[in-house]
């Protein structure tokens, strides 16, 4: 309720909320996306339009959240176990479009092409970016793999996170993959920061007018 107060007065911000897969998929950073979202809406402070590949269920409509499955190809998962789908180009137009006409773009990592398409869509835009980053390091046992993730993460990692808003990164996120009870135990910090950055926006610049450079804010994790 105490987030309701902090955006009295103004209606709820429109969120374009992006990751690879949906809830269904049972991944940790899907999990987490999926819990702040449900949060986010039900508290009132946002309207979130959730766009994941359409290779799982996506989750049915609530008040504040919608999902726009994305049609694309997740062969990479299947034969390799890289968890990197591709989306359609008509998915990815629809994804451009929603950028530009929402208050604020929320990216769960930095290393997805969606993610990478929507960054690019907002900052043209003129949108806010809030990017929650889950994972560091992932200790691939071949050595081209390893090799591409981590000049990913050097290449995309400069420009996606040093170009947001604001970064954030998950408590666990050096752990690799949390079971579900660590994760919700790290969600309470997570939700009271994204909270705050809705709540911020509004105050400083109300909707659809982009933050000028990061705000400073205690880690994620710490109270």
């Amino acid at each position: 309720m105490a987030a309701r107060g902090a955006l009295s007065g103004a209606g709820p911000l429109r969120i374009t909320l992006v990751t690879h897969y949906y809830p269904a998929h049972r991944g940790g950073v899907e999990r987490v996306a999926g819990q702040l979202a449900e949060r986010l809406a039900a508290a009132g402070v946002a309207k979130i339009d959730w766009h994941a590949s359409d290779c799982d269920a996506s989750p049915p409509a609530a008040p504040g959240l919608s999902a726009t499955p994305a049609p694309g190809w997740n062969a990479l998962e299947r034969a390799m176990g890289v968890p990197y789908p591709l989306w359609s180009p008509a998915a990815l137009r629809r994804l451009v479009r929603a950028c530009s006409e929402s208050d604020v773009v929320h990216l769960h990592d930095c290393l997805y092409f969606p993610n990478v398409v929507a960054f690019l869509a907002a900052r043209r835009a003129r949108r806010p970016v809030l990017v929650t980053q889950h994972i560091g390091h992932v200790p691939y046992r071949s050595v081209l793999l390893r090799g591409l993730h981590q000049a990913a993460n050097r290449a995309l990692g400069a420009t996606v996170l040093g170009g947001a808003d604001q970064d954030l990164a998950h408590p666990r996120r050096q752990q690799g993959r949390a079971d579900q009870t660590a994760h919700r135990a790290a969600q309470a910090p997570l939700f009271a920061f994204v909270v705050r950055f809705v709540a911020a926006l509004h105050a400083r610049e109300g909707p659809g007018v982009g933050l000028e450079r990061k705000q400073q804010v205690e880690p994620v994790g710490q109270q």
